[in-house]
């Protein structure tokens, strides 16, 4: 058995941070990606698939399949200035800006309140 500092450590990774701790980055919870990125899948799906934008609108009222792809459009150009965003203040307080910028490009604003939190944990 190894010790350290605060005694005993009872396995080897017990001393490992984890993912991501101690980078300057921290991914944000899976939660956050399967409820925003599932509701952009389904947005995508609806606005382009034919099919599905008919099966779906015989249940609810939708917009039209080229408000829909609008949506996609305004939310994609969103995401790219969240993602620069992140990058440059990642940059500004010496956090690694790639995957600030590739989380926030992908999740959105869930991963700008993470990297807030980092921040000011200092």
């Amino acid at each position: 058995m190894a010790e350290n500092k605060e005694g005993p450590v009872t396995s080897d990774t017990a001393s490992q941070p984890e993912p991501g701790q101690g980078t300057g980055f921290a991914r944000v919870s899976t939660g956050w990606f399967a409820l925003l990125d599932g509701g952009f899948l389904a947005l995508v799906v609806l606005a382009f698939s034919p099919r599905a934008h008919t099966s779906a609108s015989a249940r609810v009222s939708l917009p039209a399949p080229s408000a829909l792809k609008a949506l996609v459009g305004a939310t994609v150009l969103i995401h790219v200035a969240e993602s620069r965003h992140a990058a440059g203040k990642a940059r500004r307080n010496g956090l690694p800006a790639r995957p600030w910028a590739r989380q926030t490009f992908i999740v959105g604003f869930p991963s700008l309140l993470r990297m807030r939190k980092v921040i000011a944990e200092g």
